[in-house]
Parts: C-alpha cells; sequence; structure tokens
C-alpha cells in the first residue's frame, strides 16, 4: 500500500514538472503552443487521473472494505 502511494506521488510530482518545462519554455521563447503539446498535456493528465481513479475503484481498501461487509453480512445470516 505504501509503495503504491510513493509511486503516485513521484508520477504526480513528474506530471507538474514536465508541465512546468513545456510551459516555461514555450513563453520563454515566445512561441505559441501547439494544439500536439496541449493534447500530450491533457493526454499525460488524464492518465494520471485514471490511475488515480483506478486505484480508488480497484485499490485494495476497497477490497478489504467489500470483505468486512460479507462477513458481516454471514455472520448476521447465521444468527
Amino acid at each position: 500500500m505504501k509503495f503504491a502511494n510513493i509511486v503516485i506521488i513521484i508520477c504526480l510530482v513528474m506530471a507538474i514538472i514536465i508541465t512546468g518545462a513545456t510551459l516555461i519554455s514555450y513563453l520563454f521563447f515566445g512561441q505559441p503552443i501547439t494544439s500536439d503539446t496541449v493534447l500530450a498535456l491533457f493526454g499525460f493528465w488524464g492518465g494520471e487521473l485514471l490511475i488515480l481513479a483506478l486505484r480508488q475503484i480497484f485499490g485494495s481498501d476497497v477490497i478489504s472494505q467489500a470483505r468486512n461487509q460479507i462477513a458481516e453480512d454471514d455472520d448476521e445470516w447465521n444468527n
């Protein structure tokens, strides 16, 4: 669980660094940002959001909560 949190934090930090460096380079050279660059940045951030969403849906927290709920339901059914 800690490893997954560390990997997600590293990915988010790298996304921030890459986005910042890209935007600063376009600002420094005074050129308009191309649509390909914007598309790549949106895809990059969309992928990061997908990772976070999938972790919320299929993460170990959800699985352990589902198991606890099933165990509680079984206890109530047996009594």
